[in-house]
């Protein structure tokens, strides 16, 4: 038998031998390529995978993008039917509904008994992650602008030291960039979205939980008002 080879070799640990990860997988490469459409709104709610036609603008055979799918479909961006293939979620409007209440819920938990305690490395972090949505706030149809929303309001959960509820906080929002996508980017002024968001800045590090919350309650009602008109619409098209 041979001798083990170069890889085998690497250092040990746990009492594992363990390669060292030098590449990213095709189908990590194909996920994020269709992570990238979404958030280009190049889908449409209830619309079919066309997985034909993605393989080949991929340059890659079927199985990696079917396995990329699947991922999406787990993550709820994605569902199946038999024989058919994978079509894009529809969202009905009791599910946005409660992904804004739950969104409202765990950023307003977080705040109550740890922002007085919030250290300077996590103000430093928020002012970071809101520095991040005035870069973008002049092109408010760029994911980027909503994937910095997402990103500040992602820190202010995380003040909470909550692993349970960030995970579900994380979940409410990939939900929310995905709905966002639909209706195709921020329709509202983005003027008022960095307006509202320096203001919860302004009151976290002022350490004020209570008018914090109120603002976050506020803003999040605008975000659901947006998409909810856009669900009703499309129901009522029929589409």
């Amino acid at each position: 038998m041979d001798g083990p080879t170069a890889e085998m070799r690497r250092p040990v640990s746990g009492g594992y031998q363990v390669a060292p990860v030098t590449t990213v997988s095709l189908v990590e490469q194909v996920l994020a390529r269709l992570e990238a459409l979404f958030a280009a709104g190049a889908f449409q709610p209830g619309e079919r995978l066309n997985e034909a036609r993605l393989a080949a603008d991929m340059q890659v055979s079927r199985g990696p993008l079917r396995e990329a799918a699947r991922m999406l479909a787990q993550r709820g961006w994605l569902v199946t039917q038999a024989n058919r293939g994978f079509f894009v979620r529809r969202f009905e409007l009791s599910e946005v509904r409660e992904i804004y209440q739950a969104r409202r819920t765990l950023e307003t938990v977080a705040l109550q008994e740890t922002l007085p305690a919030m250290s300077e490395e996590e103000a430093a972090g928020l002012q970071a992650a809101f520095a991040e949505i005035e870069a973008h706030a002049s092109s408010p149809d760029d994911p980027a602008f909503i994937t910095a929303i997402m990103a500040f309001h992602r820190k202010i959960c995380a003040l909470g030291k909550n692993r349970v509820l960030l995970r579900a906080f994380d979940e409410a929002a990939r939900d929310t960039m995905l709905m966002i996508a639909f209706i195709g980017g921020v329709k509202a002024n983005p003027d008022e979205f960095v307006r509202r968001n320096r203001r919860i800045l302004e009151l976290l590090l002022s350490r004020d939980a209570t008018a914090a919350a109120k603002e976050i309650r506020s803003y999040i009602d605008i975000g659901f008002s947006e998409v909810e008109d856009y669900i009703a619409a499309q129901l009522e098209s029929g589409r």
